[in-house]
């Protein structure tokens, strides 16, 4: 992820009180962005900045910085006193001495801050809060040490959701991902979309979570303390799969054997899919055209794909959209799909898998619908000590 665009990066020196701050920024970004970047360096909210450059106030949210005269090595002024939430020592109170009607009291305690929704983000601020409930995740996030530059924009992309965690432990209302929403945009232009009529269009939150987790991935590196780690990223979301595609054509020909690591399953959703599990048993089940060998064409061959190692989180994607050739649109499906609060992937798994999961759990009993012998045989294991 790297793009030429050092013409348009600037070093802007601030003096905030006795304080001098070197800020990197994109003088194509908006005086919004460069406000949530003051915010995530001195504690300043937006609405109390107040910026001098030359002897005059900067203004204009939605104006460039380099249209408001910001150059390489400009120094301009910043007045205004830092959210104090930053520096209080929080007083502990209970739930129980909580008055009852005070209930806009009691969820800022039980629930994070929010993320203000900038124009159809809502698919960004899904996905990071998401994310932002691993903590093995953002503890090694907080721990990234890069710094905005010129030309990495994985880098870029990596300090400014680093910088937002910063804002979001330390914050009791919705911060606005300005910093973070420009960076993704650069990265991956897809999600800097807009209709004809200049707003930003919807977004896939799967999509945009494997973008994420991809540009993370080299810049978060391996995970303290485990020994073989490739990074951090594979560690915590990593699925290891073993595929076998077998040629119906060519019942001689030897199957092509693969592992891989991905980093979701996929539910597809059919016309008879219920539950969950049945859209990801679907899912692993795929038809693919490719090149025959053994018969010297194409041919159709039946994909098979096992789990042969599983992660400590792992993401389902639900396939909501599909392709309509003859409209030539994309559609949605709607139909309900139940899921568990507990998913049991078993019947998912590799034979060599399942052979290391079988030495730490409990015999299985199958139960059919109706069969009372399965139900005498599971409540007679359940009562053995």
């Amino acid at each position: 992820l790297v793009s030429s665009m050092a013409a348009t990066s600037a070093k802007v020196n601030v003096k905030w009180g006795k304080q001098r701050l070197v800020v990197d920024v994109d003088l194509e970004d908006t005086l919004e962005v460069f406000q949530s970047q003051l915010y995530s360096l001195t504690g300043v909210p937006a609405e109390r900045q107040k910026m001098m450059l030359r002897g005059k106030m900067l203004k204009g949210d939605e104006t460039s910085l380099a249209r408001l005269g910001l150059v390489d090595g400009v120094q301009l002024s910043l007045m205004g006193s830092a959210d104090t939430l930053m520096k209080q020592v929080e007083k502990i109170v209970f739930m129980e001495d909580i008055a009852g009607d005070s209930d806009d009291a009691l969820a800022a305690m039980m629930f994070p801050p929010g993320l203000t929704n900038l124009g159809n983000t809502c698919y960004l601020n899904a996905t990071l809060q998401c994310l932002r409930t691993v903590p093995e995740f953002a503890d090694s996030l907080l721990r990234y040490r890069g710094s905005i530059g010129e030309t990495d924009l994985a880098n870029n992309l990596t300090c400014a959701l680093r910088d937002l965690f910063v804002q979001l432990n330390v914050s009791k209302q919705a911060v606005a991902p300005f910093a973070l929403v420009g960076h993704l945009r650069r990265a991956f232009p897809q999600f800097a979309q807009q209709t004809e009529q200049g707003h930003p269009i919807q977004q896939d939150a799967e999509e945009c979570l494997m973008q994420l987790l991809s540009a993370l991935a080299p810049k978060l590196g391996p995970s303290q303390g485990v020994e073989g780690s490739r990074n951090v990223i594979d560690d915590l979301f990593g699925i290891e799969v073993t595929s076998t595609m077998t040629c119906p054509e060519a019942p001689d020909e030897p199957p092509i054997v693969g592992k891989d690591i991905v980093r979701k399953v996929a539910c597809h959703i059919g016309t008879e899919t219920r539950f969950m599990f049945e859209g990801i048993q679907d899912g692993l089940t795929e038809p693919v055209t490719k090149q025959s060998e053994f018969l010297g064409r194409d041919a159709e061959y039946v994909k098979t794909t096992k789990l042969n190692k599983l992660p400590k989180f792992m993401f389902v994607q639900f396939v909501r959209f599909f392709w309509k050739s003859k409209e030539k649109i994309k559609a949605k499906i709607v139909k309900s799909v139940n899921f568990p609060l507990q998913l049991d992937v078993y019947d998912l798994c590799s034979d060599e898998l399942k052979m290391e999961l079988n030495l730490h759990r409990k015999s299985r009993v199958s139960e059919e619908p109706g069969d009372d012998k399965g139900k005498e045989k599971q409540e007679e294991q359940e009562e053995t000590p």
